[in-house]
């Protein structure tokens, strides 16, 4: 047998909200993104890719567009950096997009590789498809996990993401797995440096899974405060 085929591999997507709501936030988003992405492409045994979300013009279905994978040839001098075609637009779907971006990364990760898919929002579900529910996709989360090599993190504005569904917790993610952040230039810049910090931890973690907290400080949710 192949040394490639032995080799474990860590693969992140990091999946972006593009809806409407996101326009006021367009320009640090494009800023940390491209700061995410030089972070961490040229990391030994790791796959890289980062993928927006919406609804497309014409069908208001979901629309999943892949900003930077590190597959995809690259221009000299980070170029390609300059030209990620991050437009906010539409709605979101997120629960479609989540189950989306499972699929395409179950296609590549094999029993020996570590998988992890960070969810980026600032709104809430109003455009997936009904037959996508949040218990199927709870489910397919927790099935992942149970892998023991599969890691969610899931990034939500202000206290959204701990009292109103979809939250990370009710897509099974865990409160150690989920941080809030100000829809600000200030609070999405720390949400992105945060974020890929915790993601270096993951990948030099020992264990295929990576640490017990992702993101090890938490604001606490209402109420624990």
């Amino acid at each position: 047998m192949s040394t490639l085929a032995l080799e474990s591999l860590a693969w992140v997507m990091l999946l972006v909200d593009r809806s409407a709501s996101m326009e006021t936030i367009q320009e640090p988003t494009l800023s940390g993104l491209q700061a995410f992405i030089r972070g961490h492409r040229d990391h030994l045994n790791t796959r890289l890719s980062v993928v927006q979300f919406g609804t497309a013009a014409r069908s208001g279905e979901l629309e999943m567009t892949t900003l930077f994978d590190t597959a995809a040839p690259r221009t000299e001098s980070g170029r390609a950096l300059e030209r990620l075609d991050y437009r906010p637009r539409g709605d979101t779907p997120l629960l479609a997009a989540v189950m989306a971006a499972i699929g395409r990364m179950e296609k590549f990760v094999r029993r020996q590789d570590r998988a992890l898919l960070v969810i980026q929002t600032d709104g809430l579900e109003n455009a997936s498809p009904k037959h996508i529910t949040l218990a199927s996709v709870r489910a397919r989360i927790e099935a992942k996990r149970r892998l023991g090599n599969w890691t969610f993190a899931y990034l939500g504005t202000d206290l959204d993401n701990w009292h109103v569904p979809p939250t990370g917790q009710d897509m099974g993610i865990g409160p150690f797995h989920t941080l809030s952040w100000s829809p600000t230039p200030a609070g999405v810049t720390a949400a992105f440096q945060t974020t890929s910090d915790a993601v270096t931890r993951w990948r030099t973690a020992p264990s295929l899974s990576g640490p017990e907290r992702f993101y090890p400080l938490q604001l606490p949710p209402p109420g624990e405060r």
